[in-house]
């Protein structure tokens, strides 16, 4: 019913009992409109505490990740501790992942591959939706979720290669290294194909790992790796050519390094390498 007060005035009477009904029903309007005003400010106050707590949560999170690239593994695993229980957290496969990398630092490999399970399906689902625009994250938090996801791939691949799982290493590195250069994990492919004795791909790896390292030690260990895939792939002229580098570095060391590998004994026959032994020999 609308009633036309105006009308009403002028063209019929309004009874008492019926004025108290349209005055309670006007308080009971009035009435609710300012409940309803009471409860909408309840619900913008939670949501900005919300956000605030959310905003300090990821601030915390940015903080732990900046303390554990500082090798400061206690300070962040004690911003962990505090919210990695939090099962509304937005951020709860992140600091899983955290986790995860911290535990690689601490050598307990299967414990990195049990939490990593538990969240890869949604981590995954989370860079899927990056790249078909339907993420969740605000635009500042998008670069957050590739890092994860990335993050997630090399603490697997690591974990799976120092329990010795080489093709499952292999499988997640292979798609890090796509994105992101590393002579680090060349080594690591290098050595999981070495293992599983996909000798050419493993000289591919290390040929990349030699390209990119920079500390000297790592360079040459690359370069007498090289030779150690070259003999095996029969290719003596390489291998010499490698195997120049370590014994200019520390002749003696990697002299009996090399006449102690039975990687060598495929090419040991070759004239061309006993002449390269009896030369570099003292």
């Amino acid at each position: 019913m609308k009633f036309h007060f105006k009308e009403s005035l002028g063209k019929m009477i309004i009874k008492p009992k019926v004025k108290c009904l349209i005055l309670l029903m006007l308080i009971n309007c009035i009435g609710f409109i300012y409940s309803g005003n009471i409860f909408s400010k309840e619900a913008d106050d939670n949501e900005s505490i919300a956000m605030k707590a959310e905003e300090k949560e990821y601030e915390n999170y940015k903080k732990a990740w900046i303390y554990f690239y500082q090798n400061k593994n206690e300070q962040a695993y004690q911003i962990v501790h505090n919210y990695k229980s939090l099962d509304n957290s937005k951020y709860k496969n992140w600091w899983s992942i955290l986790t995860a990398a911290i535990y690689i630092e601490r050598d307990h490999y299967q414990e990195v591959l049990d939490i990593i399970k538990k969240v890869r399906p949604e981590i995954e689902k989370e860079y899927i939706g990056l790249l078909s625009n339907s993420s969740s994250f605000a635009d500042n938090k998008k670069q957050d979720v590739e890092f994860i996801y990335y993050k997630m791939l090399g603490t697997n691949g690591s974990a799976n290669y120092y329990l010795k799982n080489w093709e499952h290493a292999i499988k997640d590195l292979l798609i890090y290294t796509q994105k992101h250069k590393s002579a680090i994990f060349y080594d690591i492919l290098a050595i999981s194909y070495y293992r599983i004795k996909n000798y050419q791909e493993s000289l591919h790896y290390y040929n990349l790992s030699y390209k990119l390292h920079e500390d000297n030690e790592m360079k040459v260990t690359a370069a007498y790796n090289l030779g150690v895939l070259n003999a095996i792939l029969g290719d003596v002229q390489q291998t010499i050519y490698w195997l120049k580098i370590p014994l200019n570095h520390d002749k003696n060391y990697w002299l009996d390094k090399i006449k102690n590998n039975e990687d060598f004994d495929t090419i040991k026959d070759s004239i061309d390498f006993k002449f390269f032994l009896k030369n570099e020999t003292p």
